[in-house]
């Protein structure tokens, strides 16, 4: 213990000394290992862990002498190894060794003597967390020494297994794991031990223990990378087997493999992943999905020949076998999860080998039943296919035939609309260029597909599907593959007259299926009709006309949404392919008007227009609204010239009028490019082919036409593009109705980005008022709006040609600057943030138009800085980077026929986004400088489209952003430093969170280690070298206006508390520069610590304790200002619990929780730096910080501080001791001061400091202080004072015991008279504490009342109450003298108490007459004048004072103050002190056995019966009852005082009040309550009895028997009372009493008094018999024995006088 305290001194460097705490931790004794323990916790951050001589000595301790390498040990030399309770304690400080791991072979012995000397399994357990540690932070080639050691360690342990070694196992595969991270090339080749680890895993149990064993044998994936073909073939077995085993973590390894060791053009491997996507375990199945969609990220996949033969393969061997998925009585090759994996992998393949741009490829999802549609250049597709068909058409067809029958027997019992879709673009790509016949033979004899006709029925029955998403794709597959079978007309008509009787089923699938049919066939029909050459028919024209009616009908009158939807789609699907075989029909007023026309036969176009201009109607679903816009844009496409063509576009203008889904806009936009463009709109292809729709060849010949036949022949530009941009222009850009704006924008840019409107000279020629008119939607408060405008903006600059280009800048220029004149054609934007536009003169007259919306943010934000680069053109480059993947997005629609399919014939509208990134990229290059920092800056903006395209333009300029940060660190931290105190709120932000990033990057990337392993700063980091401006500033954010501002500043002052923490911590880096630390603590003093701002002043507070533990020495001149900021800040850090206990807990006062704050703030990290501070301690500190604790102890608010004053005071008595005696008077003083405050809490800690402060100030301090301790408790009336008294005095007591012996005699006078204070009652104090009390802790006197305090100082330091009182029974006796002449009366009551108390205390002469006459003369001159609360104490005082001490005084003196008792029982008006006045004077009287009943009998008399007063007549029920009342308890007080002077009474007394008094008996027993009974029957019992002693013979008041007579009148008088008494069942005090009585009767009776009628007394007999019997029942207690007793004996007595 010794040793361990001189090693606490610190004057040993802490490195030097763990061996020796390590040895002492494990000692057995209990004192010595625990206080080494604590010594070397409390170390730890000082202790250089990487010191290798303080590593070897603890290694010497582990090995004993075979540590020593160098020589052999003599037998005098050699040193055992640690015992293990050593062991123990040593590897857990080798574990914070990094040295230890590098100390070969030092760490090989530690580790197998760990693992294999012993079965201590905690020991083995940290062996393993050791090996751990080595293969964490070894050196690699220090590592590859002792790696295969270890390594066999590890795996010794695996398969030595014990029972209940789980733990152990996990640790050591761990090891492993860990182990393979680092060398890899260790396991190369062993294929043995990564079978025993498969082996393993089937025989596992432990879940814990296998998730090891997986994480080891994946580990060792990297070991087999390299392995060569023949290897790899053996190791194919291996893996699948693991793949299909029973134990789903040897499933899970054989994915990991399969996946990692043959490669991602393996077609096996591919083929087990993609059987795995279906494992019934979903996080295998998960696993397996995953390295599939990493391979087609990657663009390495099987070949697509190989991988559909491979797959062919395998699904006709399972669907033989038991692998067979069954279906009800049908089967699948393969799982319908796997199954759709395949087909999904398969097509992707076959994607790759055409070289087809997978649209969605990074969506594709193989895990789940993801419904989203591959997306692909169609085109593609053709040309490979043609290609193959070219080369080998044998081959080609088989190809196709393989997988369109894989689709095939997958969607014959699962209808998955992802796969019927692919059957569906696959057919339409292929189907002219190869036979229906040849795509869906069925080639295999044995194979349980369908065949061609069979498939043929099954696409069918697809279009009569309950799900639409089926039932569109089947219908419209079952027309295609029904058009390429070489059908006759005859066999279109049959089918069209079938599907003419499914329009009138009364099944919704058949009607609806019908419908779909009739919209792909009779289209096809009416085409062939259009164009064919053949004589027009009038029935066949007249039966497709009436089907068409047929469908409008249902269009017009279904109540089904669904069918009306699908008509609407019918109706337009065949509009777009021919004209229809109707009338035109001519406009009426009613039509052009808008007003709803019923749709009647015959039906002419225009009735059909009208019925689809209907269907927009709310009252429709979005989905009918949907395709009844499409169908009328498709109107005008089958037919040129079309008649009604305006009338639809003024419908379909129509619907921007109304609030309706964003998403109908694109569907209307998609509409009007339809209807404007008519026959030259992409509608009128064939959308496999791209080429016109034809069929005739097909219907004549029976043969394909050549493909590249038709009418792709170039058209004029239409006039109906050029009416559709000005009628948006002109009208709908500034139309009143935002509704209409937005649509206006969603027109142009669906516009913009349509491939057959770009090649239009219109669109070149309307650039300009494009543009305009998105510089003007741009401002619109509609995001959306603001958005697509942006993306406009971009797509108008990018169609222009060179010219154009430099005109579109130029004006988007002068309309930014605001330089153009404000015309009705162009658009000027003005200034700042508060800019306003105005659309025409008009408007400028008449309002503006507030700007909003964050896309104008951005929209500035991208013209400011390409302005300030002087490339104002860059703005169109900026706006296409943030938005070439968001262009057109809003068009996406869930509409099964809204699919695109991708052809050749499609010109991109997408600029190549990889040639802009580069031209940008090398045209941004000179301006890195200026633009690299402001930009850095924006990726932050708390804007989030702001944010997303400064992130996307940032990873354009910077690929590698660490390098540019690097190159550019002082000029981004320029930027930022002047970006914080940016007048714009969002450069605040965004400059906050730039700093916090590069705080985390810029410091690193400056950075670098030493050859210890520390971070050493690079010369001339600018964020090292800004660190104090950097805090100063954010602590200033931390006060903007703008929350989130606010917020952000916060964060950044974390960051920069990490950092300036890293930056000197020993441990992590070497020691920084001094001026820059002490730059950082003045800004923390200074500017943080006396924020206004809260959060400023907690991260402030939380830095300055973080950077207190590490800084050391140089903290020294900041411990003053330090320590009172830190007490000055606890009021400002409480715990949330605590608002939580005050808010919700009702049982917590207002002090109890002051005094939960007071106890908390020991704890607080700030309590515990200001001490840590004080070790640091000189006379200099203690000049500077006594003062001003002195100070923060007047002002201090809150409780936390002034507590934490308190509290502080005390640490400092303990760390300095006597040093402090000088300063002491000084905080006593204070802290006297504060004992005061009306916080119980804070007058409770503040004593404990001056109690703590008197331990080491000087006795004279202590004496004043005292003497004011008795001023407040003596002359102060609050409670208050008198409390704050106590708890001082009881304080310096528990505190400071050797003070108080010192002063004794100043302080137990007052003590005993302060312990007869007022009690505390139930109702004050929640608890209830014995009176015997001692000081024997500090939380005792919170819950303590002075009094309770004061009694348990006596106790403390007095041999016993009786002596103390004689010590200092002057000084009590003057103090309570002179306190009875005060004014208060609590006092002066107090000051009788305490007399009472020296007359009790004292026995008879112990007290010098002196004294008692001085006691006498106050009390009785107390007694002078009115009544006042705790008077009857002066009265109690007298009485005590005479029953003690009586006899010390003469008679006359006695006479007099029992006159005084009896006068003062007259002078009140106060029954309750004349009652107590005349208990006094009896109680005395009967003491000193004087004759005073009479005085006292008259008194009490008048007390009962006062004078009546004049009273009004009316009977006050209320004065009655309390009068009741008041008699009772008089007479419950006065009748026990009475009992006791009968005895000393003469019998003329008794003779002449016997009569009045038992009157007064009875009629208090009559009225009284069961107490008063009791009083009332005892008082009988003592007067019976004085009767009878008279009567025996007492020689003064003896009465004579012939006088006997005189009380004749007793027993009438107590017979009705009796008889109740004796029968009460309840009480058996009552009994026995009334027994009592009975029997002094019948003494009575004998002695000459007998009953005045024997049947009184038969009747009590008859009474005692019956009580007699029904009482021995009742429960055996003491109470009811007795009374039976006295029952029985009262009986006895009776049956005596009955017989006499």
């Amino acid at each position: 213990m010794a040793i361990l305290k001189f090693i606490k001194l610190d004057f040993v460097d802490a490195s030097k000394t763990v061996a020796h705490l390590v040895v002492a931790s494990s000692d057995t004794r209990f004192s010595v290992a625990t206080n080494a323990d604590q010594q070397l916790r409390n170390s730890l951050t000082v202790i250089k862990w990487s010191d290798d001589k303080m590593t070897m000595a603890l290694y010497r301790i582990y090995l004993g002498h075979a540590a020593n390498l160098t020589h052999k040990p003599g037998p005098e030399d050699k040193v055992q190894p640690a015992n293990i309770r050593i062991k123990l304690k040593l590897m857990q400080y080798l574990l914070r060794c990094p040295a230890a791991t590098e100390m070969f072979p030092h760490n090989i012995q530690v580790v197998y003597d760990g693992l294999f000397a012993g079965s201590n399994v905690k020991l083995k357990i940290l062996a393993l967390q050791f090996m751990h540690y080595i293969f964490d932070n070894a050196a690699i080639d220090k590592l590859k020494k002792q790696a295969p050691m270890l390594l066999n360690a590890a795996i010794k342990v695996v398969r030595e297994r014990a029972e209940d070694s789980n733990k152990i196992q996990g640790l050591a595969y761990t090891s492993i794991t860990k182990l393979a991270a680092r060398l890899p090339q260790l396991f190369a080749e062993k294929f043995d031990l990564l079978q025993q680890f498969i082996d393993s895993l089937g025989n596992e149990e432990s879940v814990e223990v296998k998730q090891s064993i997986v994480e080891a044998t994946t580990s060792m994936i990297p070991a087999f990378s390299d392995l060569s073909e023949e290897k790899i073939a053996s190791f194919r077995p291996l893996v699948d087997k693991s793949m299909s085993n029973k134990d789903h973590c040897i499933r899970m390894v054989g994915v990991r493999y399969a996946a990692n060791i043959f490669g991602e053009t393996d077609v096996n491997s591919r083929y087990m992943l993609l059987l795995s996507t279906a494992d019934p375990k979903e996080d295998v199945a998960a696993e397996a999905s995953n390295f599939i969609r990493m391979g087609l990220k990657s663009g390495k996949m099987p070949s697509f020949e190989l991988m559909l033969n491979h797959v062919s393969l395998k699904a006709e061997e399972r669907i033989h076998s038991r692998f067979a998925y069954s279906i009800g009585v049908q089967s699948l090759a393969f799982h319908p999860v796997a199954f759709k994996a395949i087909i999904k992998f398969v097509f992707v393949c076959f994607l790759k080998k055409c070289n087809a741009v997978l649209r969605n490829e990074e969506d594709e999802d193989f895990s789940t039943n993801h419904q989203q549609q591959l997306e692909f250049d169609l085109s593609a597709v053709v040309n490979f296919v043609k290609n193959m068909l070219a080369s080998d058409r044998e081959k080609a067809c088989m190809l196709m035939n393989k997988l369109m029958r894989l689709m095939v027997d997958y969607s014959a019992l699962v209808q998955d609309p992802f796969v019927l879709n692919l059957m569906l673009k696959t057919t339409g790509a292929t189907c002219h260029l190869i036979s229906i016949e040849q795509l869906f033979e069925n080639r295999n004899p044995r194979s349980k597909s369908m065949s061609k006709d069979k498939c043929m029925e099954w696409a069918e029955s697809l279009a009569y599907h309950n799900k639409d998403e089926t039932s569109y794709v089947g219908a419209e597959f079952f027309a295609l593959i029904f058009s390429h079978d070489q059908p006759s007309a005859d066999k279109y008509v049959s089918l069209l007259r079938k599907l003419e009787g499914n329009l009138s089923s009364k099944t919704h699938e058949e009607q609806h299926g019908g419908i779909l049919l009739l919209a792909y066939l009779l289209g096809d029909y009416l085409s062939w009709s259009h164009h064919s050459s053949a004589t027009e028919n009038a029935e066949l024209k007249t039966f497709t006309s009436g089907l068409l009616i047929q469908l409008g009908e249902i269009a017009n009158t279904s109540s089904d949404q669904n069918l009306v939807a699908a008509s609407c789609f019918a109706i337009g699907e065949i509009a777009r392919k021919s004209p229809l075989p109707l009338p035109d029909g001519q406009i009426t007023k009613q039509d052009a008007e808008g007003e709803e026309v019923k749709f009647t036969r015959p039906a002419t176009k225009l009735d059909f227009i009208l019925l689809l201009r209907n269907r927009q109607r709310g009252k429709f679903t979005h989905r009918v609204r949907q395709r009844a816009a499409i169908a009328l844009g498709k109107m005008p496409v089958g037919e040129s010239p079309f008649t009604h063509t305006a009338l639809i576009r003024q419908a379909l203008f129509d619907t921007s009028k109304s609030k309706d889904t964003d998403s109908k806009h694109f569907v209307i936009g998609e509409a009007l490019i339809n209807c404007a463009l008519g026959p030259q709109s992409i509608e009128s292809l064939n959308k496999w082919t791209g080429k016109p729709i034809h069929m005739v060849a097909l219907l004549e010949n029976g043969k394909p036409q050549d493909e590249d036949a038709g009418m792709d022949v170039d058209l004029e530009d239409p006039k109906g593009m050029e009416e559709l941009l000005d009628k948006i222009l002109d009208d709908y850009v500034e139309h009143r109705l935002p509704s209409a704006r937005q649509a206006s924008c969603i027109w142009l840019t669906k516009i913009l980005t349509s491939v057959e409107c770009t090649r239009l000279p219109t669109i070149s020629q309307h650039l300009i008022r494009i543009q305009n008119a998105f510089t003007a939607l741009i401002l619109e408060s509609d995001e959306l709006t603001q958005d697509l405008a942006s993306k406009g903006l971009c797509l108008v600059y990018e169609l222009g040609d060179q010219s154009q280009k430099e005109a579109l800048v130029s004006d988007l220029v002068d309309s930014l600057m605001g330089n153009t004149p404000g015309t009705s054609q162009t658009v000027r934007i003005l200034g700042d943030e508060s800019q306003k536009f105005f659309r025409d003169v008009k408007a400028r007259k008449s309002k503006e138009k507030k700007i909003e919306g964050p896309s104008l943010l951005l929209y500035k934000e991208m013209c400011s800085l390409a302005s300030d680069l002087n490339r104002p053109e860059l703005v169109y480059k900026f706006l296409y980077l943030q938005n070439h993947r968001a262009v057109g997005n809003g068009s996406k629609s869930d509409d099964p026929t809204n699919a695109k399919v991708y052809s050749s014939n499609q010109k991109k509208s997408e600029v190549d986004y990889k040639s802009v990134v580069e031209s940008t990229r090398a045209q941004l290059e000179p301006m890195h400088q200026q633009i690299i920092p402001r930009l850095y800056r924006n990726t932050f903006d708390p804007q989030p489209n702001v944010r997303t395209a400064m992130t996307s333009i940032w990873n354009v300029i910077c690929p590698e952003p660490n390098k540019a940060i690097s190159a550019y660190l002082p000029d981004i931290v320029r930027e930022l430093l002047t970006g914080l105190t940016h007048m714009l709120w969002r450069n605040r932000q965004a400059s906050c969170l730039a700093l916090i990033d590069l705080l985390r990057l810029g410091v690193t990337i400056q950075m670098h280690s030493d050859e210890s392993g520390k971070t050493v700063a690079v010369k001339g980091n600018p964020i090292v070298d800004n660190l104090a401006e950097i805090w100063s500033t954010a602590l200033r954010v931390q006060d903007d206006m703008k929350e989130s501002v606010r917020e952000a500043a916060t964060k950044l002052c974390r960051s920069l508390q990490k950092v300036t923490l890293k930056l000197i911590d020993p441990q992590q880096s070497s020691q920084m520069k001094e001026n820059v630390l002490t730059d950082v603590i003045n800004v923390l003093l200074k500017e943080g610590m006396l924020s206004r701002v809260k959060e400023s002043r907690a991260v402030s507070l939380n830095t300055l304790v973080e950077v207190s533990k590490l800084s050391g020495e140089l903290i020294k001149p900041c411990i003053s200002v330090l320590v009172v900021s830190l007490l000055e800040a606890l009021s400002e850090v409480e715990p949330p619990q605590i608002n939580y206990l005050r808010n919700r807990s009702e049982q917590v006062t207002q002090d109890k929780l002051d005094w939960i704050r007071a106890e908390f703030i020991k704890s607080t990290p700030m309590m515990e730096t200001a001490v840590r501070c004080m070790k640091h301690y000189d006379s200099t500190v203690l000049d500077d910080l006594v003062p001003a604790l002195a100070e923060l102890t007047k002002r201090g608010v809150g409780v936390p501080t002034k507590a934490g004053c308190a509290h502080f005071a005390c640490q400092l008595v303990s760390i300095c001791g006597h040093n402090l005696t000088p300063y002491a008077g000084k905080l006593l003083k204070v802290f006297v001061s504060g004992i005061r405050d009306p916080s119980l809490a804070i007058r409770k800690v503040n004593a404990s400091a001056v109690g703590n402060l008197s331990r080491v100030a000087k006795d004279a301090s202590v004496s004043r202080s005292i003497e004011k301790f008795k001023e407040w408790y003596l002359k102060e009336d609050d409670e208050t004072s008198r409390h704050a008294s106590a708890s001082a005095i009881y304080a310096i007591a528990r505190h400071s015991p050797d003070t108080m012996q010192r002063h004794l005699a100043e302080v137990m006078p007052l003590a005993f008279y302060a312990m007869h204070g007022k009690v505390v009652t139930a109702e004050n104090k929640s608890t209830n504490k014995d009176s015997n009390k001692v000081t024997k802790n500090d939380d005792q006197s919170f819950d303590m009342s002075p009094k309770e305090m004061f009694e348990a100082v006596w106790n403390e330091f007095t041999p016993g109450s009786e002596t103390a009182v004689r010590i200092y029974l002057d000084e009590i006796v003057t103090l309570a003298s002179g306190a009875l002449t005060s004014q208060n009366w609590e006092s002066k009551a107090q000051a009788a108490k305490t007399m009472s108390s020296v007359a009790r205390y004292q026995t008879s002469h112990a007290i010098q007459p002196a004294h008692l006459n001085r006691l006498l003369e106050a009390l009785v001159g107390g007694l002078r004048g009115r009544q006042w609360v705790g008077k009857n104490y002066l009265l109690s005082a007298l009485k005590d004072l005479l029953k003690h001490h009586g006899g010390d005084f003469d008679q006359e003196t006695v006479e007099k103050v029992l006159d005084s008792l009896l006068d003062e029982s007259g002078r009140s008006k106060n029954n309750s002190y004349r009652c107590e006045a005349l208990v006094c004077y009896g109680t005395a009287a009967a003491a000193l056995k004087l004759d005073k009943l009479q005085p006292l009998w008259e008194a009490t008399l008048k007390l009962i019966n006062p004078d009546k007063r004049d009273s009004d007549g009316e009977d006050d029920l209320e004065d009655a009852s309390a009068r009741k009342i008041a008699r009772e308890e008089i007479c419950r007080s006065i009748f026990p005082v009475a009992d006791n002077m009968w005895s000393a009474t003469e019998a003329r007394v008794r003779e002449e009040y016997g009569d009045e008094f038992l009157t007064l008996v009875v009629d208090a027993y009559v009225n009284g309550i069961y107490q008063t009974r009791v009083i009332c029957l005892s008082s009988v019992l003592r007067f019976l009895e004085s009767i009878l002693d008279g009567e025996s013979g007492n020689s003064e008041t003896a009465v004579a028997a012939s006088k006997l007579s005189q009380f004749s009148y007793v027993h009438s008088k107590l017979f009705q009372v009796l008889l109740q008494a004796l029968g009460d069942m309840k009480y058996s005090q009552l009994r026995q009493k009334g027994a009592a009585v009975v029997t002094l009767l019948c003494r009575l009776s004998k002695a000459g008094v007998p009953f005045t009628e024997s049947s009184e007394l038969k009747q009590l007999c008859d009474v005692l018999k019956q009580q007699i019997t029904a009482c021995s029942d009742l429960t055996s207690t003491a109470d009811n024995i007795d009374a039976l007793e006295y029952m029985r004996n009262a009986l006895g007595n009776i049956e005596d006088v009955l017989t006499n």
